[in-house]
């Protein structure tokens, strides 16, 4: 496909020139969970610049006895705070253990300016009922409003949480299963339910689907279309005796009424769904959306990847294929045109960042191994004000897992910078650079190329000139920078940035 066949061009382009998109690593902290089990990371960066790191821990792998930690840092790392949001015991007469059935769900959200909300659910033990607390805080850590509502009572066996998200009207979304009844509730952050819709009409736990019959449900995900209007989507992934594992879809507005659905299957007759990995589906600003999955290639390997689709719910594209499938958790993120994949490893400690356009087009990816000993948790990506992006995870540092890590890395981000290969005294000159209309080309004697390529710098081969060719007549071309590629008759291959007025 044409972008797995970029990223075979482009990769060859900077391995072979010596070449890199500017990417790099400027900054690198951990923090140790000693003694604690901890899931999940999230990261804010506050209005002075100051980050608020947040975590799940417990001194059971299990999460009998979990708490919410909240750590104020400076960027590089320097601790300034500490809070800790423990499980209520005996509030109000109740005895209450958290509910954690997903290691990367989120549970800290943004409010306003430097507001935010800590989500939990809890169990009360003693008569099977379940609740959603929110608590409140400031940049400085300071609680300003804690909040515990009663949302179902059930069986334990027979209750399943889903995700849960604050939307942009700051108010909690959740859904859960209690027996076969599906619900989806809208409460305020003051504990006041503002909507309940309970149906057994959505997701049955077994479904007659076309091609694959008798398929299971597994896996489901939850959030937001677009904003405006505002739109929500709920995923559900079904399993096959194939393992090609179609996700079904449901859209619906700020009510909860069903406004569309679709079946999601495969990109093309080749690449398939394959896992119940489907996290979430991330929005564009055209009104298109991306959807991160688990994906099975035509070699049987299989991987994270992105999938676009315009607004008609067609596809319209797919990301390279990055890593392996070995449970990988991942995460995405669009910030205008640019999109960041993040995914790892659990079982290795290995995690992949990668820069794509908006089309999907691989700008620059990077691989950090021998990060803890297993299981990554909790993949975070954060757009820094100053255009740096920032990834966190948890990982184990022991095994079995009774210390963790919180690992925060911070990269200078230049889609379109190059680093230079060191200078060295070529066999050609091109002039003038930059330059308005025409290349020209010099070549000395038996040194003759055999052939000349030029690349704009999504990768996209825009010509390609034969070894007779003097000059390039770049008149018509937009204004920008561009990769004129040369290759000599050995395979030697070199690569120089070329400025178009």
């Amino acid at each position: 496909m044409k972008t797995r066949l970029y990223t075979l061009i482009t990769g060859l382009l900077m391995a072979a020139c010596a070449t890199s998109y500017g990417q790099e690593i400027v900054s690198e902290f951990t923090i140790q969970q000693e003694g604690f089990h901890s899931i999940g990371c999230e990261i804010f960066e506050c209005q002075d610049g100051t980050l608020l790191i947040g975590t799940t821990s417990s001194t059971s792998p299990y999460f009998y006895d979990s708490r919410h930690t909240i750590i104020k840092t400076t960027p590089d790392g320097e601790t300034f705070n500490t809070l800790y949001i423990e499980t209520p015991d005996g509030m109000n007469g109740q005895n209450f253990t958290q509910v954690i059935y997903r290691i990367d769900k989120r549970f800290v959200y943004r409010i306003n300016k430097d507001s935010y909300a800590v989500i939990s659910h809890l169990w009360n033990m003693a008569d099977s009922t379940y609740h959603v607390r929110s608590v409140s805080i400031d940049a400085d850590l300071n609680i300003t409003n804690d909040v515990t509502t009663q949302v179902a009572k059930a069986e334990h066996e027979a209750f399943t949480w889903d995700n849960w998200f604050v939307d942009p009207n700051n108010d909690l979304i959740i859904s859960f299963w209690t027996d076969e009844v599906y619900h989806m509730m809208r409460i305020g952050l003051d504990g006041t339910v503002k909507n309940d819709i309970e149906t057994t009409a959505l997701f049955p736990p077994k479904f007659d689907y076309e091609y694959h019959p008798d398929t299971v449900l597994w896996y489901t995900g939850f959030g937001i279309y677009t904003e405006s209007p505002l739109t929500y989507y709920k995923l559900g992934s079904y399993q096959t005796e194939s393992e090609h594992n179609p996700v079904h879809c449901y859209f619906f507005d700020e009510d909860f009424n069903i406004t569309g659905t679709r079946w999601y299957e495969k990109y093309d007759e080749s690449v398939m769904f394959s896992g119940g990995n489907t996290e979430h589906i991330i929005p564009m600003e055209d009104g298109s959306y991306l959807m991160a999955s688990e994906m099975e290639y035509p070699n049987y390997e299989a991987g994270c990847a992105l999938v676009k689709y315009d607004s008609g719910h067609n596809p319209i594209g797919i990301s390279p294929q990055l890593g392996s499938m070995d449970y990988p958790l991942m995460t995405a993120l669009a910030e205008g045109d640019i999109i960041y994949q993040c995914h790892n490893n659990f079982a290795n400690g290995t995690m992949w960042l990668a820069c794509l356009d908006s089309d999907l087009n691989l700008f620059w990816n990077v691989e950090l191994s021998g990060l803890g000993v297993s299981g990554l948790y909790g993949n975070t990506l954060l757009p820094k004000a100053n255009g740096d992006i920032i990834v966190g995870f948890v990982s184990s540092t022991t095994f079995p897992a009774t210390n963790t890590a919180i690992y925060v890395y911070t990269l200078h981000n230049d889609p379109t910078g190059i680093t230079e290969a060191p200078n060295k005294s070529e066999p050609y000159t091109f002039f003038p650079n930059p330059m308005k209309d025409r290349l020209t080309l010099r070549f000395d004697e038996g040194q003759e190329p055999e052939s000349v390529e030029l690349y704009n710098l999504a990768g996209s081969l825009i010509a390609k000139y034969s070894k007779a060719m003097e000059s390039i007549d770049m008149s018509a071309m937009p204004a920008g920078v561009y990769m004129l590629c040369i290759t000599f008759k050995d395979g030697e291959r070199r690569l120089e940035k070329v400025i178009k007025e």
